[in-house]
């Protein structure tokens, strides 16, 4: 196999690629078996080593998604991360459908506030700022699961919508947060830590950072149908 010149298969990212590949492989087959189990084929298992063998594979998913996720975030104590197991599948971008697999089963941390930052991160502001051809389908499970998320800023006081925006978000995605919290819309930027991405965008709207980082004008006029008073200079709310 041969590999781009900016690529080594020995890499960190080459290691969490193949990391994340392993998480799903793991996950679809828990997936596998246990529609097997519900459908009532055991030609091959009996149902208690059906039982046994899902079970399996979710704990080895559950323990190679949190040592990952140590591993890239320099976290020591992987006990100290059980509960972040959807912040990780929300940044190592799982498939959808395992996405929604370790929702269902891990449906009571879709609120929880990473412990860093006055207001956290919840894995829906994580889950925010990926890209990806299938990515709004993830994003929906996150949404739909606790949406009310989509109200709440992260620890960098930044809403989901401000984080998909700055992050160059596609269309599906800006489309999906718009519906699901349109006064994100007349929000301006203003972070409590200003790096170097974010430097230049203070004070500006959603519709002048897709603007400003050139969107396609699909996505501009969307805003643009969503909230007309964006181009109309005037005092701006805070706080919505």
């Amino acid at each position: 196999m041969s590999y781009p010149m900016t690529w080594h298969p020995n890499s960190p990212s080459a290691r969490i690629f193949a990391g994340v590949e392993k998480i799903d492989q793991l996950l679809d087959s828990q997936r596998r078996y246990a529609a097997m189990l519900n459908d009532g084929d055991d030609v091959f298992y009996s149902r208690t080593d059906m039982r046994m063998l899902i079970d399996k594979f979710r704990v080895d998913a559950r323990k190679s998604l949190l040592s990952l996720y140590c591993d890239v975030h320099g976290i020591n104590d992987i006990a100290s991360a059980q509960d972040l197991i959807l912040h990780a599948a929300a940044e190592f971008k799982l498939s959808h459908r395992n996405t929604c697999l370790l929702i269902r089963e891990y449906g009571h941390l879709i609120n929880l506030s990473h412990p860093e930052g006055p207001y956290g991160s919840m894995p829906l502001h994580i889950a925010a700022a990926a890209t990806g051809a299938d990515h709004p389908f993830r994003l929906e499970a996150f949404v739909n699961a606790y949406s009310d998320a989509v109200k709440i800023p992260d620890s960098n006081d930044m809403l989901p919508l401000q984080i998909a925006a700055v992050n160059g978000a596609d269309f599906d995605v800006i489309k999906l947060l718009i519906d699901a919290h349109p006064l994100a819309l007349a929000r301006p930027l203003f972070p409590r830590v200003i790096s170097n991405e974010l430097d230049g965008m203070i004070g500006m709207l959603p519709f002048h950072i897709a603007c400003g980082r050139s969107y396609s004008l699909e996505v501009i006029f969307l805003i643009l149908l969503e909230y007309p008073s964006c181009i109309i200079p005037r005092e701006m709310p805070f706080g919505t």
